[in-house]
């Protein structure tokens, strides 16, 4: 039902079913009215009699303040409807809007701002009839399914119909027990609450990415090597560096997360057969409320983790044989480590959620026939060579030569 020279915004794609009708008459003589010869016309509709007209409204108005109109003639009567036509345009701004990031592809756990505009311009969410986010498909909110959808004011749930929202990634993109998924992805649907295109909104869609860690050398730091002989030691094949990691994918940001290390069991073979076999790597122990979180995106280099590696590895005395070769592998040192995430609290922000497991880190030192020694701290296997680091190789003395 609607007054005379009421004004109705339809969404461009939205059919209106018009219909005549009366709503003064009693309940005995109204059905009796043959609406038949109602007559609709208006630069919205052709002009026809029937008691009906179903009209699709598939161009928007040039104007707000322009609307095209519908009118039926009745009874000696003309009611006239304003129908104001428009889109709606979704707006979103990551949280972490570095340059030349992604605008559709999100980190686990990013925040989003969710905004609208329409064109014409000057059409508003109570004028729609409300606009609220949702999620496509009827999907449940959920921190480790499909996301969250936060009211911006209260920064909480629910959002209101004022076609405003901040949206939080799903911090996994797949569940215990489901198929390893390196991303998935999610739809949002800006949605009319109510009038004729109730239901009806743009979707958004966002892949979500798991991270995916590298590790590189420290610029500017030096190899590190065990020389013992000025305590009366002995000189032993070693190799070792400072590390640092940056999480992959580089055009998403990851900085709401925090990172450490997880368990491992050292694997020794041949020359090194026996040599830390099944030394058990411990999670770590985080220093400060910063160590181990990351920092904000960077289109170049990803995501830097807040944390110094000391990676070394040593094989223990050897005695190199004559003849030696600089290319034989006599031995292996192999410490898979997980590598593990894990995201904040939203009320309190503390470091109060699983620990997940987005890779196996594999720490490698190498023996060769003559005492050199090289080590190596990536992920291998990982189909881009940002996962990986290339091996450093040491001698067994900075002031030596091997073989002698």
């Amino acid at each position: 039902d609607t007054v005379n020279n009421a004004t109705l915004y339809v969404l461009k794609g939205t059919t209106v079913d018009f219909k005549a009708g009366s709503t003064g008459g009693g309940a005995v003589l109204t059905p009796l009215i043959n609406f038949q010869t109602a007559h609709w016309a208006g630069t919205a509709a052709a002009g026809s009699s029937a008691a009906t007209a179903i009209i699709l409204f598939n161009i928007n108005s040039g104007n707000a303040a322009a609307p095209s109109t519908v009118t039926l003639t009745f009874g000696g009567q003309t009611v006239q409807v304003n129908v104001v036509t428009y889109t709606i345009n979704i707006a979103s701004t990551p949280a972490d809007n570095f340059a030349n990031r992604s605008q559709t592809e999100l980190g686990v756990d990013e925040r989003v701002s969710l905004r609208f505009t329409t064109t014409p311009v000057g059409v508003t969410a109570i004028n729609a009839g409300g606009l609220l986010w949702r999620f496509s498909g009827g999907a449940v909110a959920g921190r480790n399914t499909v996301g969250l959808l936060h009211n911006p004011a209260t920064h909480a749930a629910p959002p209101v119909n004022n076609g405003l929202a901040e949206f939080i990634a799903p911090c996994r993109t797949h569940l215990a027990g489901e198929l390893i998924q390196t991303s998935k992805e999610v739809t949002l649907q800006l949605s009319v609450v109510a009038g004729p295109s109730i239901g009806l909104g743009p979707e958004l869609r966002f892949r979500i990415h798991k991270p995916a860690a590298h590790m590189t050398q420290v610029a500017g730091t030096a190899t590190m090597h065990w020389n013992q002989t000025a305590t009366g030691g002995v000189e032993v094949p070693s190799a070792g560096f400072f590390g640092q990691i940056f999480f992959a994918p580089k055009d998403v940001s990851f900085t709401t997360l925090r990172w450490r290390e997880g368990v491992g069991t050292m694997e020794s073979t041949d020359a090194m057969a026996g040599d830390e076999a099944g030394l058990l790597h411990n999670p770590t122990a985080h220093a400060d409320a910063v160590h181990g979180t990351l920092q904000a995106g960077n289109s170049v280099t990803g995501c830097l983790v807040n944390q110094i590696d000391k990676i070394r590895s040593a094989a223990g005395a050897y005695v190199i044989p004559d003849f030696a070769s600089p290319i034989t592998r006599v031995g292996t040192k192999k410490w898979p480590i997980t590598w593990e995430y894990t995201y904040p609290n939203l009320v309190t922000g503390n470091w109060e959620n699983d620990w997940i497991a987005m890779q196996t880190a594999h720490h490698i030192g190498t023996l060769y026939q003559n005492g050199r020694f090289t080590i190596f701290k990536g992920h291998v296997g990982c189909s881009s060579q940002d996962c990986m680091t290339t091996p450093i190789s040491v001698n067994m003395g900075a002031a030596h030569s091997w073989p002698p």
